[in-house]
């Protein structure tokens, strides 16, 4: 199942070490999204965790690390997915029929 770390305005983003051991776990891509409005989708951990340095300790930021149950390895599948001001991110398998190749998060949402 997939991994959500919500990190709150004020504290300080997870270690390192506990980002990579998530995504060594779940390892079909990975995205966040902050308050300070960088959001990012990926497949590459390094990648990743250069672009999480632009949230600063005052953001907010919701973290997803994929375990896939439906939809291939590709970026289009990553959570959060983006559509104007709101982004929606899910964890678990939602019981119904996903559509091409997305996910059962992406077709619901």
């Amino acid at each position: 199942m997939c991994v959500i770390i919500i990190k709150h305005k004020g504290v300080k983003m997870p270690s390192r070490t506990i980002l990579k051991q998530a995504f060594l776990h779940n390892p079909h891509g990975i995205g966040f999204v902050s308050s300070n409005n960088v959001y990012w989708r990926g497949m590459d951990f390094e990648d990743f965790y250069k672009h999480l340095q632009q949230v600063r300790k005052q953001d907010a930021c919701i973290i997803h690390f994929r375990y896939a149950t439906h939809g291939s390895h590709k970026v289009e599948n990553c959570h959060p997915f983006k559509i104007g001001d709101i982004y929606f991110a899910h964890n678990g398998v939602l019981p119904i029929k996903t559509h091409n190749d997305m996910t059962d998060s992406e077709t619901a949402f």
